[in-house]
């Protein structure tokens, strides 16, 4: 073969890579920042100080605080880069499987698999699971090492795979069991990777126990064991293109969990060679996986990103095995899961939970996020902002139809909170706002009086209602309108608090009462309005508002005759 002929070939592979994760990823690239980006942008961007030591040190403070002064508010370019470590983690799978003994094209058919996988999803659409991408990429790298002989650096890029997510650190101490070394390296790398592991999950805090209700509360029961069949029933059912909607573990799913188990015996029986692959390969997918099963709350698909390396290249070995043509079999293997994870992202992009509300939460609260931004800035939003809720915040079922009983439900005006950490990452994109606060209630002691005020409408919708008290009299009127008339007249009170004589206000606070059926309190009100009208030294705003109180109340009184 010629030299151009084999630097094209050798070019093929990553150029492959790259087309995939750019098929399967590229709508990635128009969703806004979600969830913990928020949080993590405050800080990149010094809102908010980093207290979390040298915790996810190099997925978190450095990724963001090198994206933000690179890329700003634009959520592309943050995609972009996550969106290129994950062809990059395609392309060391490749390298692993080859350095593991895979023919050419049963390793490019693993790295091909790793890149379609359907766990890749959430990893490609929310930013901050860039920690999971980068913890993939150490972990691969390490276990390079090791196979290169290359045992400080293998401990070097284990302790840098650490500070990117904590969930690695039994991969060392795997790899000392399954890959052939000599018994001093053996122990070596055991020991060390066990030592470098727990001293940095120290340093980092990852011993602190964690109270119950915390999202990250762990127990050590027969949990582990109905958390382990639940990932694996998720493998087992391919066509459940949201597996992981309740974010809890699952037991009446553990028949399916002995679907991919008996799937792997099945391949490796009668041949002692594939059944210590097997062994070997069901090992290390355990210990990357073993730190995640004792969380009681916290099962994402996601977290199969990494293990599941070892299951892509088992498999591109057995059908690598086959006999004659049959070899060229192993490319099924990424065509299905590329056909699998198209039609599965297609679903999770536009499935909705309820109206205008998508089932994903990342995509949910993105969008939300992203929503609410252009409605800020449409407004030309400065200054001090205060956003309320809707008068009626109908609960949205977060889980959906075929979720687990009991499942916690959140109202709609909350979702759009959480969007934008309640208001507090508002100043990142628009930094002519110096504070923004989201409630669900006014209340008695916010000071609304000098904040421009905005409503929300359904998911991410914003309305702009005015400043301070014109703000608050628009907001009583919403609540009229929608039939809100308890918050009406508290707001119409508030108000008056300020402004006792405001006939305005006045007028408003009788249209309230008739409206509840205070009828005696409407006639006093407009009485009130009679001595108003009297200060007035030419008929004005206090006749106005007389008059129109005066028609609600005939028009009131005209129907209840025709109602008997």
């Amino acid at each position: 073969m010629s030299g151009a002929g084999r630097r094209l070939r050798q070019a093929a592979l990553p150029l492959l890579l790259a087309a995939l994760t750019a098929g399967l990823g590229l709508p990635a690239l128009r969703v806004f920042f979600s969830l913990d980006d928020h949080l993590f942008l405050e800080r990149a961007a010094g809102l908010v100080p980093w207290d979390e030591g040298w915790r996810r040190l190099l997925s978190v403070r450095l990724f963001f605080g090198a994206a933000w002064r690179l890329f700003g508010d634009d959520a592309a370019g943050y995609h972009a880069v996550v969106l290129a470590i994950h062809a990059l983690n395609g392309w060391l799978v490749a390298r692993l499987a080859r350095r593991l003994g895979l023919g050419g094209s049963a390793a490019a058919a693993a790295g091909l698999a790793f890149v379609a996988s359907p766990a890749a999803f959430t990893v490609l659409h929310w930013i901050s699971c860039v920690q999971e991408a980068l913890l993939t990429c150490g972990a691969l790298l390490a276990t390079l090492l090791v196979l290169d002989g290359r045992l400080l650096a293998a401990l070097a890029a284990s302790a840098a795979m650490l500070l990117c997510k904590e969930s690695g650190a039994l991969l060392l101490p795997a790899l000392a069991l399954v890959l052939p070394m000599t018994r001093r390296r053996r122990l070596l790398l055991g020991a060390g990777g066990a030592a470098v592991a727990a001293a940095l999950l120290a340093a980092t805090g990852a011993f602190a126990p964690r109270a119950a209700g915390n999202p990250y509360e762990t127990v050590y029961g027969p949990n582990i064991l109905t958390n382990l069949f639940t990932y694996l029933a998720w493998l087992g059912r391919p066509w459940d293109w949201y597996p992981d909607r309740a974010a809890v573990p699952a037991p009446q799913l553990w028949p399916w969990g002995l679907v991919p188990v008996a799937a792997g015996i099945a391949v490796a029986w009668g041949s002692p060679a594939r059944r210590r692959a097997l062994s070997r390969g069901a090992l290390v997918f355990l210990a990357l996986l073993a730190p995640v099963l004792p969380l009681v709350r916290h099962s994402y698909l996601y977290y199969l990103y990494l293990p599941l390396v070892p299951v892509w290249i088992l498999a591109a070995a057995a059908l690598d095995a086959a006999p004659g043509r049959l070899r060229r079999a192993v490319w099924i293997l990424p065509v299905c899961l590329a056909l699998l994870s198209g039609w599965q992202g297609h679903q999770r992009r536009t499935a909705t939970i309820a109206q205008g509300v998508l089932a994903d939460p990342v995509l949910r609260y993105a969008a939300s996020a992203r929503s609410m931004i252009a409605d800020l800035r449409a407004a030309g939003a400065a200054g001090d902002l205060l956003v309320l809720g809707p008068s009626v915040s109908k609960a949205v079922d977060l889980v959906g139809a075929g979720g687990v009983a009991g499942a916690a439900e959140r109202g709609v005006f909350l979702l759009a909170g959480r969007a934008l950490d309640d208001g507090r990452s508002v100043p990142l994109f628009l930094p002519q706002v110096t504070s923004a606060d989201l409630t669900v209630d006014i209340g008695a002691t916010t000071a609304w009086r000098d904040r421009k005020l905005y409503l929300t409408r359904g998911e991410g919708q914003l309305h702009y209602l005015g400043d301070g008290p014109d703000g608050r009299r628009k907001l009583s009127a919403y609540f009229f309108r929608s039939g809100d008339l308890v918050r009406a007249r508290r707001e119409v009170l508030a108000l008056l608090a300020l402004a006792p004589d405001d006939p305005f206000l006045v007028g408003d606070l009788g249209a309230v009462a008739l409206a509840q059926g205070r009828a005696a309190e409407a006639d006093s009100i407009l009485s009130r309005l009679d001595v108003l009208v009297g200060r007035e030294a030419s008929p004005g705003v206090a006749a106005a508002s007389r008059d129109d109180l005066a028609r609600r109340i005939a028009a009131e009184r005209g129907r209840a005759p025709a109602s008997r």
